[in-house]
């Protein structure tokens, strides 16, 4: 707080210093410039009384004559002047003004001026700059019988006057210097006893007060603005010691009131709590029910779906399967002809076997379990769909296990998972892509199981999405393209051989589906 004080003085000093600065400041430049305007108003009318003497002197042709006596006269106002640097006399020859006469030897400039006096027959003036020294350049017709003959021309130096205004401006510094000097004395001195005293007796009665001392009282009488100052704070000290008996007796009877009415809270809370628990865990059992309804809809809506495919593309497949059964009946069938119809005869097989998992997938039906080797079972995938990926020259690369134990499950579902994953990848690649095939042994949760990786270089999935995929009817395909049930069918699948399947995707660097299946599942 002291250094707060003594910023306030600080501040007042600072202010009054400015301010006798600028008054200090604008009183030395106006007394300057009245100076240096009088100084040079004073050369110039020496100047034009030189002028004005020679020009009256000169007034017969004899007297132009006589250079002597006019040389006389010229020598006579320099030195009556002192500050004269130049007196010439021009006269006219029908074209230009030529040199007469002057104190300076040497070649003498006509300025413009002169010429411009000698024309007008009217004396001129200027004040000009050379060589950091300011003069007068006087210039006046200079008149032979009433007839103007040429001009004189007087250069008048300033020098005087700007060392006087030198001088002036030193001494207007000084004395600043000093009234700044003695104003800080006077203005310290008299802000000490006056202000910073009477506020550090304040400031250690507010923090006794802090302390809890309310009995004091300050006796500082000034007989200006601290005094009532003080007299307030003093009877803001007695309203505050009478306010603060009132809030010790207040609060004694409020801690009374809330020692009882906590005792009466915490009986409602304990009840309103039992009641709570209740509502929470009935909540939650609507929310599970609700979720189950949801799920079972949709396995309804798959199954209404289903049956209905079934109804619709059962027959047409079947009259397929028969003809081809009667094509391949032919004794001289091409062998390569036979090899592509029996590929088409088992994959209208699976067709058939896919709605029937389809349905199998909404009514829980038991699956059928044989040993399984995963490398061979993806070799024999890759060929049943290598057309596909010869026309859109999809690269094949393999990094499969060696020695991977046998795992149990149905030959049927676990191609049809494949199938879909390697369906969707080339959804996502499209044309010139690379799909890679891994197979290794791992863990899960503790035991061995056989893991098995399909990833593209496609289009990625958007993060927005990575948590939907595998939700009944959500596809990103278009509705002509697919139903939204092919990763819902294969999540089932792996759920209910006890596996996992994983997905690692970034938008437009491809995904990666990993599938976990634990090793001789049983059914």
């Amino acid at each position: 707080m002291r250094h707060i004080f003594r910023s306030i003085r600080t501040k007042i000093t600072i202010l009054m210093i400015l301010i006798v600065l600028l008054l200090i400041t604008i009183s030395t430049y106006l007394n300057i410039r009245l100076s240096e305007i009088n100084t040079e108003q004073l050369q110039k009318k020496r100047g034009l009384l030189i002028a004005a003497e020679l020009d009256t002197g000169i007034r017969r042709p004899e007297n132009l004559l006589d250079k002597k006596n006019l040389m006389g006269k010229i020598e006579v106002a320099i030195q009556a002047t002192r500050s004269a640097q130049e007196i010439s006399l021009f006269l006219w020859d029908g074209k230009e003004l030529k040199p007469y006469l002057s104190n300076l030897n040497g070649n003498i400039e006509c300025d413009p001026e002169t010429l411009t006096a000698y024309r007008m027959g009217e004396v001129q003036s200027s004040l000009k700059s050379m060589g950091g020294t300011r003069h007068w350049t006087i210039s006046s017709p200079l008149h032979i019988n009433n007839k103007t003959v040429g001009a004189i021309q007087i250069k008048i130096s300033l020098k005087e006057a700007d060392i006087l205004i030198r001088n002036l401006a030193e001494q207007g510094l000084m004395i600043a210097a000093g009234s700044v000097f003695m104003i800080t004395l006077a203005l310290g001195f008299f802000l000490q006893r006056t202000v910073n005293r009477p506020l550090i007796e304040l400031v250690r009665a507010m923090r006794r007060v802090e302390g809890g001392n309310l009995t004091i009282e300050l006796g500082h009488k000034t007989n200006d603005e601290f005094d009532i100052l003080t007299d307030n704070f003093n009877q803001m000290l007695r309203r505050i010691e009478a306010a603060s008996r009132e809030n010790r007796e207040l609060l004694d009877r409020i801690n009374r009131f809330n020692e009882e009415l906590k005792v009466q809270i915490h009986a409602a809370t304990k009840e309103l709590a039992e009641k709570n628990d209740a509502l929470v865990r009935l909540n939650a059992l609507l929310f599970d029910m609700q979720r189950k309804l949801s799920h079972s809809e949709k396995l309804a809506a798959i199954g209404q779906l289903a049956a209905t495919v079934a109804h619709q593309v059962g027959t047409p497949l079947h009259s397929i399967s028969g003809h081809i059964q009667l094509a391949m009946q032919s004794e001289d069938l091409d062998t390569g002809i036979r090899h592509r119809l029996e590929i088409v005869e088992s994959q209208v097989n699976r067709v058939v076997g896919i709605i029937q998992d389809i349905l199998n997938f909404t009514r829980k039906v038991e699956v059928r379990h044989e040993p399984l080797d995963m490398n061979q079972l993806l070799l024999d995938i890759i060929e049943v769909v290598s057309p596909g990926l010869s026309m859109k020259e999809i690269h094949i690369e393999y990094d499969l296990g060696s020695n991977l134990p046998m795992i149990s499950a149905d030959r049927e579902e676990i191609e049809e998972i494949f199938l879909n994953l390697i369906n969707n990848a080339l959804d996502a690649m499209g044309q010139r892509g690379v799909l890679r095939v891994r197979t290794f042994l791992t863990e899960l949760n503790g035991k061995k199981a056989v893991g098995a990786e399909i990833e593209d270089n496609g289009c990625g999935i958007p993060a927005e999405n990575i948590d939907k995929i595998f939700q009944p009817f959500f596809s990103t395909k278009g509705e002509s393209r697919g139903t939204g049930l092919g990763l819902a069918i294969v999540e089932q699948i792996v759920k209910n051989y006890g596996g996992i399947i994983q997905v690692e995707s970034q938008e437009g660097k491809g995904a990666m589906f990993r599938l976990l299946f634990p090793i001789q599942q049983k059914g």
